[in-house]
């Protein structure tokens, strides 16, 4: 998964791997459900897209809102917490309908 920082409102699980996050691939619209990271770490939208993309998907700001993470880069390690501060999500930013 990639972490987007950029992406507004969007949780974005590839169509290849809707299923197994309990999704329906070929749904055009938005989806309610929550994508597991790991077992202690879930980020929960009403609106998830299941595109036809290359990467795994993407988690953007209603999953970094949420989540301080660090990376190791040298070592291939991450760690992820609960953001405690985190207040009110921000609202999303989706995409235009009819574009």
């Amino acid at each position: 998964m990639e972490l987007d920082s950029g992406n507004g409102g969007t949780v974005l699980v590839a169509r290849h791997n809707a299923e197994l996050f309990g999704l329906k691939p070929d749904e055009e619209g938005p989806q309610s459900g929550n994508v597991r990271v790991t077992d202690n770490v879930a980020v929960g939208s009403n609106h998830i897209f299941t595109p036809d993309m290359i990467m795994d998907g993407n988690l953007g700001m209603p999953f970094l809102h949420e989540w301080i993470i660090t990376v190791d880069l040298r070592t291939g390690q991450a760690w992820i917490v609960p953001n405690d501060d985190a207040g009110p999500a921000p609202s999303p930013v989706l995409p235009a309908s009819g574009d």
